[in-house]
């Protein structure tokens, strides 16, 4: 009869399983396809007198023959903002933003960012999916507009709000739609 291993044995063992088990997850391959685009904008300045911004935003998919596979996606916004006080003047009130997405004329739920610290920094990110009418399946270009805004909230203070933003829209194949449509192109423009 063989003795039962140590406990530091068995603990070896099944970290090493751990280990196989993890090595073997990290490199399987996804179950689906994807492909993206990103949009670095230029910084956005608002002020009170001055205090929205608007930035108009187009995602094409487009591929150079038909095909099957149903394309969905998603479209993301993430910005930095910054309040910068006027000059010599530390304690001001900050003010906050709203941002939204707009799609088709239809505003999607509002985000409301709250800056922060010393001098006054926030992030937030917006996503909302990409729905194209008809489906994009069978298209060869499937195109769906946005808009971007930002409005500067709060009572009439001064300083500068400097806003750092990109969007990213991304594209995939459902579950097990491994393969990616051949010549797919995903695009991202300011307008």
């Amino acid at each position: 009869m063989r003795p039962a291993p140590s406990l530091p044995r068995r603990r070896a063992a099944l970290g090493v399983l751990l280990l196989g088990a993890a090595a073997l997850v990290g490199t399987s391959p996804p179950d689906y396809w994807g492909q993206s685009s990103t949009l670095q904008g230029r910084t956005l300045w608002l002020e009170a007198r001055a205090p929205g911004a608007r930035r108009a935003l187009r995602v094409v998919v487009s591929q150079p023959r038909e095909d099957e596979q149903k394309v969905v996606g998603q479209l993301q916004v993430e910005f930095a903002a910054r309040w910068l006080p006027p000059e010599g003047d530390t304690t001001a009130t900050r003010p906050w933003m709203r941002a939204r997405l707009v799609r088709a004329g239809t505003p999607l739920a509002p985000e409301v960012l709250i800056l922060e610290g010393a001098p006054g920094v926030g992030t937030l990110s917006l996503s909302t999916p990409l729905l194209f009418s008809p489906a994009c399946v069978e298209q060869r270009r499937c195109e769906q507009s946005f808009e971007f805004e930002l409005d500067w909230q709060g009572g009439p203070v001064g300083g500068v709000l400097a806003v750092d933003w990109s969007a990213t829209a991304s594209v995939r194949g459902s579950e097990d739609e491994l393969t990616m449509p051949e010549g797919l192109e995903v695009r991202l423009t300011e307008t």
